[in-house]
């Protein structure tokens, strides 16, 4: 991560992969990096006091979320652009081979190998086996099974999968309508999805109904908003500049350095007031997630970005990073099975850094093996659905 008064790294370039925004994989690698830390660090809570350590992780998804409305969004917009119509069904085609592959065989070792051929093991996982937990995550209701505590601990993170899977079934529409419709409807959403919260948090508390307080549990891990500000941005950077009725939103304005430097300085002290709970976290992501939004349109399309993180680490790691994300939690509980005896002898900083050393590089070699062996083929089919070839992972 650097400081630079001027990068080339801004423009949207090609590359042997395509189209590619330059410094978001980058991106992806430190929000997946962040999760894995925050998931560690939780065995360690004492290192940390009264620092919410866990929280980081919550950060990382506000970055997934934020940075997977953007791009998402603003490749549709191109293809959109350049094909005169966006091919939903073909949309739908790459986003299950860009899934579908690793999600279902991490769901099948949990609930078929982990359970059937080591029974031991998937006891002390709290793994759950129960017919609505399977139904509900195959398709992709996961934060309903996260809320029910019916997701397997050693896979809790695919909460936020299905949450990006619901997210894609009704945005490709959203953005297939017309510049001012669309633009009305990311709005709409980004203002209903915190209404529906607070309807549903007031409602249970009030009435002590269960079903409420379940619904509003639900509601709270569902950030369509953080993806559709994500998506706001694109339309922002990918138009220039985009209307709310009088008012007009240029790029250029987002593009400023006071205003980069104001989104980055808001990033961090955020951060850390959520770290040591200041005031209510989720209060507190929802500017975390605006400023997360501009840095990353800066990031993309700015060529004076103040912030660059483009690295060669960094990008491999963020084309990786789905099965970072997804394979971290296993390895995690493997090393502690495995290594619990070797962790309780050890004292001092060892006690804590070791774990790191161990569970980190795990973690990046099984996720470049999935990435080379398992979701490679499938992604290679992916040209077959498009317009043109599509990077940055998506």
């Amino acid at each position: 991560m650097q400081l630079a008064t001027t990068s080339p790294a801004g423009q949207p370039q090609k590359n042997k992969a395509g189209f590619y925004l330059p410094n978001l994989d980058s991106l992806r690698a430190i929000a997946a990096i962040m999760v894995i830390v925050s998931h560690i660090a939780q065995y360690q809570q004492d290192l940390f006091g009264k620092i919410e350590v866990h929280l980081v992780g919550r950060m990382g998804v506000i970055v997934f979320f934020t940075l997977s409305g953007f791009l998402i969004t603003y490749l549709l917009l191109k293809e959109k652009s350049e094909a005169s119509n966006i091919n939903v069904k073909a949309f739908y085609l790459r986003r299950i081979l860009r899934i579908w592959p690793l999600y279902f065989l991490i769901l099948f070792l949990v609930y078929v190998v982990l359970h059937w051929g080591f029974p031991e093991i998937a006891s002390l996982s709290s793994s759950q086996t129960h017919f609505t937990s399977i139904l509900l995550n195959i398709f992709f209701l996961t934060n309903v099974t996260f809320i029910l505590k019916l997701t397997p601990f050693i896979i809790t993170p695919i909460w936020s999968i299905g949450i990006e899977e619901q997210f894609y079934i009704f945005w490709p529409w959203i953005v297939k309508q017309t510049k001012v419709w669309a633009i009305r409807l990311i709005i709409g959403v980004m203002l209903f999805m915190p209404l529906i919260r607070l309807i549903a948090n007031v409602s249970g508390s009030l009435l002590h109904i269960e079903a409420l307080q379940t619904a509003s549990r639900i509601f709270a891990t569902t950030k369509f908003d953080q993806m559709a500000f994500g998506g706001l941005m694109a339309y922002v950077g990918f138009n220039k500049k985009i209307h709310f009725g009088k008012f007009i939103l240029h790029l250029e304005w987002i593009q400023k350095k006071n205003v980069q430097l104001i989104a980055i300085l808001m990033f961090f002290v955020l951060f850390w007031m959520i770290l040591i709970k200041t005031f209510n976290p989720e209060i507190l992501f929802y500017p975390l997630c605006y400023s997360v939004g501009i840095i990353i349109c800066n990031l993309a399309l700015n060529p004076q970005t103040t912030l660059s993180i483009e690295t060669r680490i960094g990008n491999y790691l963020g084309k990786i990073s789905f099965g970072l994300y997804l394979c971290h939690m296993p390895i995690i509980f493997v090393s502690n099975h495995l290594l619990k005896h070797f962790y309780q002898n050890m004292h001092g900083l060892a006690a804590y850094f070791v774990p790191y050393i161990v569970i980190l590089p795990a973690t990046i070699a099984v996720a470049a093996i999935s990435y080379h062996f398992w979701e490679m083929p499938f992604l290679k089919l992916k040209h077959k659905f498009s317009y043109q070839t599509k990077s940055n992972g998506k």
